[in-house]
């Protein structure tokens, strides 16, 4: 892709199909090669046709600067916040607005910060090596799936504390799973979610949603009957509510961990995907970090300095979660007439930044399509602002961004330290929920044992 041009007094481009082909056939055949095209041929700002609505897509730092930071009031998730996905989520800072958004992130954020996420590091080692004891050697595996399973319980052993909300067999479990199939089975009809909000949930969903809030909420009650206060997140968030002058009600406790325990879990998974797959396919980007970590003892990754003297692996993520970023994309809603770069956007405008087109920028990134962990080096070249966002920017940034990378450099870290994993020649990525492979993906894995 080429640099922004100057934006102001034009109009925003319209793209202009294949002959004979059309914007609704381009989209089912591979979106994320839509939205490239789009891109390649509007630049910074490019409108399309989705479904008879105009969508406005972004695709330079500057034009995700205007969204993300500048117009950060004007434009909202607006009516993409109220969808299906309000019954599950409630009201979670996800699903929040303006002052509310404010005093929930108040609330939530120093109980994410660096320091705080680092205590569960232990947990997350020791989750990686009982999981990975069930990769029977020189077999296949779905490997997303099991990475998926992984995360899960990782996630909620930082977040919920209580053995029996983790049991595979256990009704919360089922129950989770059942609902995240029906979110990503949303994503995957390509359907315009605010149209969901007006149609009734299946029985079956309703009953499952009840299930999650229900475990929650007992586990609430028990806690703060008790005073019982173990070392997870949900205690931290309760002892900071309870010092509030207007503490949230218990639904509202509840709606923060719910949102949390279905927006952190698949977007590492497919984090360790891609960087899983990026490695297989690069044997010498494999070497070196097998290297670092012999030469750090991979066995004791527990202690955080181990983590923080991994600085190739954690290169290694950044430039995986470049190419294939997890959560690839956010919209947005002009909620009122407004600017967006100093072209005017009416309201009710739908805008969406694709983190994976923006980050394949030529400009921020040469070559953009190669893997090159060095362009996350000390001293390389340097990037604008906002053209590398794996976990958003602005008012909306992911609060878990610092648990997540924690996660996901132990992961790998383990993972890559007792087993070799042989993909096939090449997976396809998918816009779904996240970016996720395209189907199925049977890897075969192989024990392996690092002289550590």
């Amino acid at each position: 892709m080429t640099g922004s041009p100057d934006l102001s007094g034009q109009a925003i481009p319209r793209y202009v199909p294949a002959l004979g082909d059309s914007e609704h056939a381009a989209i089912q055949r591979d979106y994320l090669a839509f939205l490239i095209d789009v891109a390649e041929q509007c630049g910074p700002l490019g409108r399309y046709q989705r479904r008879g609505r105009s969508v406005v897509l972004v695709s330079s730092s500057e034009t995700a600067r205007a969204l993300l930071i500048d117009g950060a009031r004007d434009l909202t998730k607006g009516a993409l916040a109220h969808t299906a996905f309000r019954a599950l989520l409630g009201e979670s800072l996800s699903m929040s607005e303006d002052d509310r958004h404010d005093r929930l992130r108040r609330l939530l954020t120093p109980l994410f910060s660096h320091r705080q996420m680092t205590r569960y590091a232990e947990r997350i080692v020791r989750t990686a090596h009982t999981v990975g004891a069930d990769w029977a050697d020189d077999t296949d595996i779905d490997l997303f799936a099991e990475l998926h399973r992984l995360t899960v319980h990782t996630l909620g052993r930082a977040l919920v504390c209580e053995p029996s909300l983790w049991i595979e067999t256990g009704q919360f479990w089922k129950a989770r799973e059942r609902l995240w199939l029906w979110i990503n089975g949303l994503a995957l009809q390509r359907r315009r979610l605010a149209d969901e909000a007006a149609d009734p949930l299946a029985p079956q969903i309703a009953a499952a949603i009840i299930t999650v809030q229900e475990e929650i909420d007992e586990i609430i009650r028990e806690r703060q009957q008790r005073n019982w206060r173990p070392d997870d997140l949900l205690s931290d968030l309760l002892g900071a509510n309870a010092c509030l002058v207007d503490p949230l009600h218990p639904s509202e406790v509840r709606d923060q961990i719910i949102a949390l325990l279905f927006a952190a879990h698949e977007t590492s998974a497919a984090a360790l995907f891609w960087a899983l797959y990026l490695l297989a396919r690069h044997p010498d980007v494999q070497e070196r970090v097998d290297r670092e970590l012999v030469d750090v003892r991979a066995a004791r990754l527990h202690e955080v300095a181990d983590v923080t003297a991994l600085p190739y692996t954690r290169r290694v993520i950044k430039e995986a979660m470049r190419l294939y970023p997890p959560a690839a994309r956010q919209f947005r809603v002009a909620i009122r007439d407004t600017t967006l770069a100093g072209r005017f956007l009416p309201a009710g405008t739908a805008v969406s930044v694709c983190h994976y087109v923006l980050h394949r920028h030529q400009a921020s990134f040469p070559e953009p399509d190669q893997f090159d962990p060095e362009r996350f080096a000390p001293g390389a070249h340097a990037r604008p602002p906002l053209s590398y966002l794996p976990f958003g920017a602005g008012e909306r940034i992911c609060l878990g961004r610092h648990y997540a990378m924690q996660e996901i450099h132990l992961l790998l870290a383990v993972l890559l330290s007792r087993f070799r994993f042989e993909f096939p020649e090449a997976v396809a990525p998918y816009l779904a929920v996240t970016l996720r492979p395209h189907a199925t993906v049977r890897v075969r894995v192989r024990h392996r044992c690092l002289p550590l």
